[in-house]
């Protein structure tokens, strides 16, 4: 099981399960690290273009500080879970799922526009203060 997926189970979350595990665990990764503040140059020093090693879980060995543990909360809350969310949000979050998460651990062209589309509100926006009215508050959708 993935460090995210035991991590929703543990919280009293149901994780979707729609997706592969390495695809999702990845996906997360990048939207933690997002979250953060980390841009394009910073994942491309881990991952470069296609050329990572074949790790089953990024999230399992990063370090779980403050820091870490705010930015996975927020990128839960981002991915629907543990607070509600209004219809249109679902709707916009779940497309925004199925475009980006699968075979997202290996399609450097789909990282890439992640951390190209993304909005500095999703790194700034205090976490009490977020909105969730619709997913291009935080990422430019296309």
């Amino acid at each position: 099981m993935s460090f995210f997926r035991d991590y929703l189970r543990k919280q009293g979350q149901q994780p979707d399960v729609q997706f592969d595990e390495d695809n999702e665990s990845w996906f997360v990764f990048a939207l933690v690290l997002l979250r953060i503040g980390f841009p394009l140059s910073y994942w491309n020093l881990i991952v470069g273009r296609g050329k990572r090693f074949r790790q089953q879980d990024p999230l399992a060995d990063f370090a779980e500080g403050p820091e870490f543990r705010n930015a996975l909360l927020f990128v839960s809350w981002f991915l629907c879970f543990f607070i509600p969310k209004p219809r249109r949000y679902l709707e916009e979050i779940s497309s925004f799922k199925k475009d980006f998460v699968p075979g997202f651990a290996f399609d450097y062209e789909k990282q890439e526009r992640l951390f190209k589309i993304v909005r500095p509100e999703f790194s700034r926006t205090p976490l009490q203060e977020a909105t969730w009215e619709t997913v291009s508050h935080y990422f430019r959708t296309e």
